[in-house]
């Protein structure tokens, strides 16, 4: 469904086909040519109008305005302005969303680990918990993860539960990610031990035998969970580091088994 054009939407069609700033007043004479022209039988002042919502939306869209005011009364277009991605699919199923997830996941461990050239492979059933294992090429070192994800685009806390039975081995480790479909990536993402989710997890032993996580999309010292909270390209330096850290606490003479 076509959305409704507004008094604003109109205004950037405007000011971006004739690709210069306009004055309000020019603005609306380009908008009572267009199909659109009713809608400025609903304002008193169409001029007022325009101004205040251009204001307006300038106001709440500081990171990523589609306004720049040039002079009184006078707009133009922002030229790194990026439009809001469609919604997502609503045929997509809460398992191929996670799907989706784990394999851009995958995709930032491999092209982002540097040096160390990780690779990741799907294991053929997921008995264990483990969605993703990583290995770093040409060595016998590896890790396992499982991906947790959510597809939201506002500002509630993320919370997901984990099997504690899951919960199993030093090689482990689970990642959080909050798919923000405002932006059409992923954006918050936590690499959490499975050692310090079953540690710190909130409901450890609770009836159903599950772990809780719970973060804010933005950190705070309050938070336990804030120095899991990592930028997305900066997973595979986590991971490595993790398997560097396991790698020199292992027992010297014998091989460590997670």
């Amino acid at each position: 469904m076509k959305k409704k054009p507004t008094y604003e939407s109109l205004a950037y069609d405007v000011l971006k086909k004739k690709g210069r700033p306009l004055n309000v007043a020019d603005i609306i004479r380009e908008i009572k040519k267009s199909p659109h022209a009713d809608i400025l039988k609903g304002s008193v002042n169409p001029q007022k109008t325009l101004v205040g919502v251009i204001s307006l939306d300038i106001k709440k869209k500081r990171n990523n305005p589609r306004f720049f005011h040039t002079a009184p009364n006078t707009y133009m277009v922002n030229p790194s302005y990026r439009e809001a991605p469609p919604p997502v699919c609503e045929g997509i199923s809460t398992k191929r969303k996670g799907e989706i997830a784990e394999m851009r996941v995958a995709e930032l461990i491999s092209l982002y680990s540097g040096k160390r050239q990780l690779v990741c492979y799907r294991p053929i059933a997921d008995d264990e918990g483990i969605d993703l294992v990583v290995k770093e090429r040409n060595a016998d070192r590896v890790m396992y993860l499982q991906v947790k994800s959510r597809f939201d685009k506002g500002n509630k806390p993320f919370t997901q539960s984990v099997k504690e039975e899951s919960l199993r081995g030093k090689k482990l480790a689970v990642v959080f990610c909050l798919f923000d479909t405002s932006e059409g990536d992923i954006g918050n993402l936590w690499f959490v031990p499975a050692t310090d989710l079953l540690k710190h997890g909130r409901e450890k032993g609770r009836p159903d035998g599950r772990v809780l996580f719970s973060a804010g999309k933005q950190k705070r010292e309050s938070n336990m969970w804030d120095e899991y909270l990592i930028a997305r390209m900066d997973l595979a330096k986590r991971i490595v580091k993790y398997m560097d850290d396991n790698e020199s606490t292992a027992p010297k003479g014998r091989r460590k088994v997670a």
